[in-house]
């Protein structure tokens, strides 16, 4: 992915943390197209509309979970309405440790966070899929 082109779905709830994670982005990675959604029901719109190459989700919000999210893309993804896999953060509040490793588990999730999100943990992650 080029720095240039990327472009990131942030899907949260909590309007604060979506414009923490979207100040972190803009400061990373300059120029980029952020996209928000605060339930997963817009995140899925956003995604088909948008086809973001990187997503920020959460887990626990109103309407439609991320657990939904994520169902969603994998029965469009094997259902070959969805060409590209993206790559999926999970940032969340749930301490389960059994619980976040089966996230981290699912369909196109890349890495499970906890929150409160570190700019340099996002940092760390996105400078292998970012050139």
């Amino acid at each position: 992915m080029n720095k240039k082109n990327i472009r990131f779905l942030i899907v949260e709830d909590d309007e604060m943390i979506r414009l923490i994670h979207k100040d972190f982005l803009k400061d990373l990675y300059p120029g980029s197209e952020i996209i928000e959604a605060e339930n997963g029901a817009q995140g899925i719109c956003h995604y088909f509309e948008n086809h973001p190459n990187i997503i920020l989700l959460d887990m626990m919000m109103p309407i439609m979970g991320g657990e939904a999210f994520l169902d969603i893309l994998e029965e469009g993804h094997q259902c070959n309405i969805l060409k590209d896999k993206p790559k999926i953060i999970v940032v969340t509040a749930i301490k389960e440790v059994k619980e976040l490793m089966n996230i981290g588990k699912r369909f196109a999730v890349e890495a499970v966070i906890s929150k409160p999100l570190v700019q340099n943990q996002l940092k760390s992650l996105l400078k292998d899929w970012i050139s």
